[in-house]
């Protein structure tokens, strides 16, 4: 191997180790929030991870809030008002769509309206 390549994949090991790190790191905080016995709380504490740019995290955090049910819907609606949430507002929504069924409907279809909007600069 050349020296060059050996530098390279030291450099490659140290990325590998910080995801890692970062990982472990994320779980035990998600582990936190699903230890948390209020719900609403809970909700709030979860729905965090909707930010997430590790896809697990996301669908944990989807999963969880369709669990705690309509309890998790003011968690959700404030998430939706986050900017950065953007990259998964489709999940939060259909979170959001999974726990208020037919009573999110209006506010979703009102949120995507808005959403539109905005991207379209009018």
């Amino acid at each position: 191997m050349r020296p060059e390549t050996l530098h390279q994949m030291a450099g490659r090991e140290n990325e590998l180790k910080d995801e890692l790190f970062k990982a472990a790191f994320e779980r035990d905080r998600f582990e936190e929030a699903l230890a948390i016995s209020n719900p609403s709380e809970r909700a709030y504490a979860v729905s965090q991870f909707f930010k997430s740019q590790n896809p697990a995290a996301v669908f944990a955090a989807s999963k969880e809030v369709v669990q705690i049910g309509p309890k998790a819907l003011p968690a959700l609606r404030a998430v939706l008002q986050n900017p950065d949430f953007l990259p998964n507002y489709g999940e939060i929504v259909l979170s959001m769509a999974r726990v208020g069924r037919i009573d999110a409907g209006p506010w979703c279809g009102d949120f995507h309206h808005h959403v539109r909007l905005g991207r379209n600069g009018y």
